[in-house]
């Protein structure tokens, strides 16, 4: 069965909150939860109950909404308010209590607490994805908090907590490499940066691989250097990544070796050095994971000096290929954003995969991320009232594939297109209604992240005929410093209207004409002209206004 957007929002933040509504009525639970961030225990914890009841009563209009039958756009923005309101007053927690007045940052803490404990619950490769683009920075990396003393007594003691920076998602959209180097460092010049690369890069790459399922390591255990001799260096911050395991029980050992040799020891870049036979696909859990590396690669490194191949004779260049996929359950899309009988988007098997080639003359790298079989559906009954009027019964459906793709060569762009933008022709008639495009855009700046998928669309009501452009879904993520409805950041999701309608009358010779109309989301409004001539003696202007809200905010 697939998983609509609502369902997985509504569990997702209903799950998010569940262990701070626990402690209603419960001071030793609720001093559990505070002792996770480091606070000892309190003596008087009515004030925080007070606040762990309105957060229960939000999260129960969250269950609430989760559990009608017909979901729309107005119950998921209901369920984005409901969550907004509860991890607000988590955020601000401290400010509940005046004892609690010393302990700056605790209900960001806890929010930071609970959105961790709900990604490792639901999604714990995401939390790793995360960490590895830079917009996460694992607990374990972090230095201790220094204690908190109050009146001679310890109030916080000496914790870890990972700290969120979705702010660089923008940025991480526009410019990847820049904003990873800014991490990760871009030179190798020595061999202490190298060094300094890998122990920051392989440890949170070892991660993702193991909630992948995919067993890996990094460096040795100090009681083994005796075993390595003169290897003991370079295997120090070495990732192990292995595809076959015989120690596992697989058949064969197979996998690749990761290291990072810096000016002073080789310079030579990243080096690869793979064992085994490196082709073949394994199951990890709902994934399916394909790889494939040059036969007779004994190791290959690229750096700022180009490329080093120790291979078999007459390989001059190395490709490599490894994919992670979800296929879709047999006549079930993946998931839905939107309610699943109305306005909606639907993603086939999601896949994202890591393609290289590496020569003499030159390298390309590209990472994608890729829906197939996806499907934009507009139905009237999401739609204002101009548009309800258009659309067929049914609605219509728009089929389509969508990949997001990053290219050492041509940057960040959508399946497509060299931009984040692309049009798709799909040219799909239903009932007097024609669907021309597909409309796919991605935005980063003013810090939010923008998405769009829309259509073009046109009709005829008798002498009539409309054009419709970029009808369809809209999202904006922001990252406001107060939070918001996903605890670090903004979602905002929603019914787009068309950016405009193009309009043409022939009524049998006796009025013809055209003009447009441009629409005023804020109002609700569609405003424009039109030039028509009658009998073609007498030309007319005219003046459109049409309200899809009404002053009391019903549909028009």
């Amino acid at each position: 069965m697939s998983t609509t957007l609502f369902s997985s929002l509504a569990h997702g933040l209903s799950t998010l909150l569940d262990p701070f509504a626990r402690c209603v009525g419960d001071p030793q639970v609720l001093n559990r939860l505070l002792a996770e961030v480091g606070v000892t225990p309190l003596t008087d914890t009515s004030a925080l109950l007070a606040v762990v009841n309105a957060v229960a009563a939000r999260k129960g209009g969250i269950d609430a909404l989760d559990a009608a039958s017909d979901p729309s756009f107005v119950s998921i923005a209901g369920v984005l308010d409901a969550a907004r309101t509860a991890l607000l007053a988590i955020r601000q927690l401290e400010h509940a209590d005046t004892s609690l007045g010393p302990l700056q940052g605790l209900g960001e803490d806890l929010t930071t607490l609970l959105l961790i404990g709900s990604l490792e619950r639901r999604a714990p490769a995401l939390r790793h994805a995360a960490a590895l683009l830079t917009l996460l920075d694992p607990a374990e990396e972090q230095p201790p908090a220094q204690p908190v003393i109050g009146n001679g007594r310890l109030l916080r003691d000496s914790y870890r907590v990972e700290k969120f920076h979705l702010d660089r998602l923008p940025a991480l959209l526009r410019d990847p490499l820049a904003t990873l180097q800014a991490t990760y460092g871009n030179t190798l010049a020595t061999q202490a940066a190298a060094d300094a690369m890998a122990d920051k890069l392989f440890p949170r790459l070892m991660r993702l691989l193991r909630s992948l399922g995919i067993r890996c390591r990094y460096g040795f255990q100090p009681e083994d250097q005796d075993y390595m001799g003169g290897a003991a260096a370079l295997m120090q911050r070495a990732l192990l990544v292995y595809a076959d395991d015989a120690l596992g029980g697989l058949a064969a050992g197979a996998g690749v070796v990761l290291t990072l040799s810096g000016g002073g020891q080789g310079d030579l870049g990243l080096v690869v050095s793979p064992f085994g036979a490196l082709s073949g696909e394994r199951a990890a859990g709902a994934w399916l994971i394909s790889f494939d590396l040059t036969a007779g690669i004994q190791a290959v490194a690229w750096g700022r000096h180009g490329l080093t191949l120790l291979a078999a004779p007459g390989t001059v260049d190395v490709t490599g290929h490894i994919a992670a996929t979800v296929p879709a359950t047999a006549g079930q899309p993946a998931c839905v954003v939107g309610p699943p009988d109305g306005s909606r988007l639907e993603f086939g098997s999601v896949r994202f995969a890591l393609d290289t080639h590496l020569s003499a003359s030159g390298k390309a790298l590209t990472l994608a991320a890729q829906t197939a079989s996806s499907a934009l559906v507009i139905a009237p009954g999401d739609s204002d009232g101009f548009l309800g009027s258009l659309l067929p019964a049914q609605g219509l459906r728009a089929n389509f594939d969508l990949g997001l793709l990053w290219s050492s060569e041509t940057g960040l762009h959508l399946q497509g297109s060299t931009s984040l933008e692309a049009t798709l022709p799909v040219n799909l008639s239903a009932a007097g209604l024609s669907l021309h495009t597909v409309h796919l855009g991605l935005h980063a700046g003013d810090g939010k992240v923008s998405a769009e998928i829309s259509a073009g669309l046109s009709a005829a009501l008798g002498p009539v005929k409309a054009a419709l452009d970029r009808v369809g879904v809209d999202a904006v993520l922001g990252f406001p410093a107060g939070g918001g409805n996903l605890g670090v950041a903004d979602l905002a999701l929603g019914f787009k209207p068309p950016s405009g309608i193009g309009l043409t009358v022939d009524a049998q010779g006796v009025l013809t004409g055209g003009g447009f109309l441009f629409h005023d989301e804020a109002q609700g409004l569609y405003a424009g002209a039109m030039q028509l001539s009658l009998h073609e003696r007498i030309t007319l202007k005219a003046f459109g206004l049409i309200a899809t809200r009404l002053p009391d905010g019903s549909r028009g």
